[in-house]
């Protein structure tokens, strides 16, 4: 059963049984264009200590029962709202897991960052893509579990085929903070497993022989170096 909306707490918020809800509404205008959404205070305050310090506070959000979330997408406070009211979201398409995870760091709504952690925890099939990685690392503090939970997906699932999903741009954009922490992972899961490189097996991949004649001189010129011992 859910709990009475009066006893909420951002540490305890689950959403609520409509009729246990105080009716007095906040107003949230969305976006550049302001567009207006009409949400019960009483909810917008027990999920969020940000929302709550604005709507009790003395200023004029508290005043005018008003918040003005002019960086937020509508589409990403529409399912902020499916969470409030329903407890969930309907769309667990990894960029909008990792949007909603941003959103509710930036206005300190605890238990919708639990709910999208879990979402990338449970559905282990994609990684987000590069613009999304980029975003998380640029807006959440580095040392976010969601930003750790991105890593630990492309260490674990990352394919060349997700690659495809990326452009050029994109690609030049991943965060040195994320490439950092890849590399180290993908050293922490190598370990000292395998003493023998595939990168060494034939040094003329590496050489930039014009010809394949070049490159099979190559290699007989250092068989013999090697058959005599010498590097």
């Amino acid at each position: 059963m859910a709990m009475n909306a009066n006893t909420f707490t951002p540490e305890t918020y689950e959403a609520p049984r409509m009729g246990t809800i105080d009716t007095t509404i906040a107003i949230v205008k969305v976006g550049t264009d302001g567009k207006t959404y009409n949400v019960h205070k009483a909810l917008l305050c027990a999920s969020s200590e940000n929302f709550a310090a604005a709507l009790n506070g003395p200023f004029k959000e508290g005043r005018e029962n008003t918040i003005v979330l002019d960086d937020m997408e509508g589409k990403s406070f529409r399912r902020y709202l499916d969470w409030l009211y329903r407890g969930r979201f309907f769309n667990s398409n990894l960029e909008v897991v990792v949007d909603l995870h941003i959103f509710a760091d930036r206005y300190l709504i605890p238990q919708l960052k639990r709910a999208t952690v879990d979402m990338m925890i449970e559905d282990p099939s994609q990684v987000p893509r590069y613009r999304t990685v980029a975003r998380a690392f640029r807006e959440l503090p580095e040392s976010s579990p969601m930003c750790d939970l991105i890593v630990q997906r492309y260490l674990s699932i990352f394919k060349l085929a997700c690659d495809k999903n990326n452009n050029d741009q994109d690609r030049k954009d991943l965060p040195t903070a994320f490439l950092l922490k890849l590399f180290l992972g993908y050293a922490k899961q190598k370990g000292e497993k395998n003493n023998s490189y595939e990168w060494q097996e034939d040094p003329c991949k590496w050489h930039e022989h014009k010809t394949e004649k070049d490159s099979e001189a190559c290699k007989k010129k250092r068989a013999v170096r090697k058959a005599k011992g010498v590097r």
